[in-house]
């Protein structure tokens, strides 16, 4: 995992933590985020078919700024602007499943995905 991606989960993962105490009320925030974090890890893992479709994620997020979302109105607002179906981060996590390599990995992981919901 390049510098950028693990960058990039770790800041995700801190932002998870101080979205948790609000996770039922943000249920859909939450979910993807986590699953945000889930793309990032099957870019590294199959990052060239990643790129051959052009479904990258992590590079429509080196501009994110997770640290600075530090309350729930900052969290909820940063979810807006990346579910925006606008927005290539979306795109790509609502597509990756077009890449015939992560197609199947997730059918030999069925939950890989689905532990997020």
């Amino acid at each position: 995992m390049n510098d950028l991606r693990a960058t990039l989960t770790l800041q995700i993962n801190a932002l998870l933590m101080r979205l948790f105490p609000y996770k039922k009320d943000h249920a859909v925030a939450y979910s993807y985020f986590a699953i945000i974090d889930r793309a990032i890890h099957l870019e590294a893992k199959f990052e060239d078919d990643f790129k051959l479709c052009n479904k990258e994620v992590a590079i429509h997020l080196k501009d994110v700024d997770f640290e600075s979302a530090k309350d729930i109105g900052e969290i909820c607002s940063l979810f807006l602007e990346l579910y925006d179906v606008h927005h290539p981060v979306r795109f790509a996590v609502e597509t990756m499943d077009s890449i015939e390599s992560v197609r199947l990995f997730l059918i030999d992981n069925p939950n890989y995905l689905r532990d997020c919901l």
